[in-house]
């Protein structure tokens, strides 16, 4: 994706840098995002360098499995954003492998327990795929946010 500004490229990074708190942008759409820094008032996590950035959403609890990594340039007054949205693969494999995992995993347990009625075993297994879709809505939403509000950030600016 290309997105034009006004904008000079110093700019860009001195309007990136201030709404990104510094950090590898590969931890956070993982589980492991508990486990970083986080500043409420920056909507973005990751790094800003002299031409390019990889960043994804400032969040612990309901981190997203995306990044995005683009660079800029400044051509006759405007500057010229590439970017792309990248998988952060252990966190998208976590959501999209882990849950039907432990779905079949939790399923396999109470049959072989055998002392769950079958009628709560399907209540629970619908109650899993419900959150199982729900969670790639979700992802999927969020991905399409995450670009609207870089570009809603570098707009604004």
């Amino acid at each position: 994706m290309v997105l034009e500004t006004k904008l000079t490229s110093s700019k860009v990074r001195e309007i990136l840098a201030q709404q990104t708190t510094i950090g590898n942008p590969r931890i956070k759409g993982t589980p492991f995002a508990r486990f970083t820094d986080y500043e409420s008032q920056k909507p973005f996590f990751g790094k800003i360098n002299k031409s390019d950035f990889e960043i994804t959403y400032n969040a612990i609890f309901f981190p997203i499995p995306f990044y995005i990594s683009g660079n800029y340039l400044t051509i006759n007054d405007k500057t010229i954003i590439e970017f792309e949205i990248k998988k952060i693969k252990f966190g998208y494999y976590c959501y999209i492998i882990g849950i039907p995992i432990s779905i079949l995993l939790m399923t396999f347990l109470m049959i072989k327990t055998g002392e769950i009625p079958i009628l709560i075993m399907i209540i629970f297994d619908l109650i899993l795929v419900l959150m199982f879709a729900l969670t790639s809505v979700f992802i999927r939403n969020r991905k399409a946010k995450l670009i609207s509000t870089l570009k809603t950030v570098l707009e604004n600016s």
